[in-house]
């Protein structure tokens, strides 16, 4: 914790304050240089019992902050509570990354397909289909089931979907490209 001025400078600190700051003597330096919040944040965040959250570079911490009784008006400080919240980011983070995206993948046209294509080459067209999707779930780290002739379910975390997105699903390119008999490419539909 620390004890900031009015004018922004910091008059008390805890010694413990060099876990959030790497700097010594810190009696006396600018606040507002050192966090990036204006006074006018620092109030706002007291007034209305928000917290801020401040970065460092391998740190994030809760800033919660109240003011100094002691002085009014222009000249009233603050007094600043820094909590250390880093693992719990990560934790955090780690969990929105972990998340399972459930992905229905239908072959759209499939029925036309199968009526288009010789009953010779029906099976290995339906091969070729079924190799792209589950290499595109071996790229993803994904549990794929086919479930019906033409429909798959396919589990994988939420940060593999978030760079399918990215990458607009190359799958649908790559099962675009399978040659067929019929005078249409094959298309998919995915819902997560």
């Amino acid at each position: 914790s620390c004890f900031v001025g009015g004018d922004g400078k910091i008059l008390k600190a805890s010694h413990r304050i060099g876990e959030v700051f790497l700097y010594d003597e810190l009696e006396g330096s600018d606040i507002f240089v050192l966090t990036g919040f204006t006074m006018e944040e620092l109030r706002h965040s007291a007034e209305c019992d928000e917290p801020l959250v401040f970065r460092t570079s391998n740190k994030t911490f809760k800033l919660a902050v109240a003011m100094d009784d002691s002085s009014k008006g222009e000249e009233s400080g603050v007094i600043m509570y820094f909590t250390d919240i880093s693992e719990f980011e990560e934790m955090q983070e780690r969990y929105k990354k972990e998340q399972a995206c459930y992905a229905i993948v239908n072959v759209d046209n499939y029925d036309e397909l199968v009526a288009s294509t010789g009953e010779e080459n029906q099976a290995a067209v339906m091969t070729e289909i079924d190799r792209c999707i589950r290499n595109w779930g071996a790229k993803v780290e994904a549990s794929v089931t086919r479930y019906k002739s033409h429909m798959y379910m396919v589990i994988f975390e939420n940060s593999y979907f978030q760079q399918q997105e990215r990458s607009k699903f190359p799958i649908l390119d790559e099962v675009r490209e399978i040659e067929t008999e019929g005078d249409f490419p094959i298309t998919l539909s995915i819902g997560i």
